[in-house]
């Protein structure tokens, strides 16, 4: 009894670290993180590669600001401007794209602030789900504190997210 009670634990655990490729993409939080130093903040518009698809990250009223944090949600409980056309769910993104194209943040230059000094981004796929998958900058987490990556015209546009937790069933 023990040996399958231990086997049909086991299964369930694989289940739970392995997510079905053909899973839906239903909600996509991102949250990143501006520098407090001078000039970090920027008026210049920031997207979401994800899926072969690029969705905007705007909320009105919001900008990246010196020293804050800002959340935004696509998909179910979507707050970000034009939500209907920043949805993972129309057309259907699954997991497999996550598996097959480029994930990053893109900075377009705009107004007197195109610059933008990124401190930290965490991205999160069907967050509190059993396919809950996180994205991040790994790299900009293993610098030495109060280093940070400018984005801009002058010094690169885009930065790549890599894999943080959950996995992928391939």
């Amino acid at each position: 009894m023990t040996t399958t009670a231990s086997a049909t634990d086991d299964r369930k655990r694989s289940a739970q670290q392995s997510a079905p490729l053909d899973a839906p993409i239903t909600q996509i939080r991102v949250r990143v993180l501006t520098a407090g130093e001078a000039a970090a903040n920027t008026a210049g518009r920031i997207h979401l590669g994800l899926g072969g698809r690029e969705f905007r990250l705007a909320k009105s009223g919001a900008e990246p600001a010196r020293g804050t944090q800002l959340t935004f949600t696509l998909g179910e409980g979507a707050d970000v401007d034009h939500s209907w056309m920043n949805d993972p769910r129309a057309p259907r993104l699954t997991l497999a794209d996550l598996a097959r194209r480029p994930l990053y943040l893109r900075l377009e230059k705009a107004g007197s602030e195109p610059h933008w000094l990124l401190e930290r981004a965490l991205l999160t796929v069907n967050p509190g789900t059993d396919t809950d998958i996180q994205f991040g900058t790994p790299r900009l987490a293993e610098l030495e504190p109060g280093d940070k990556l400018w984005l801009g015209a002058d010094h690169g546009l885009a930065i790549h997210l890599g894999h943080v937790r959950g996995a992928l069933n391939h």
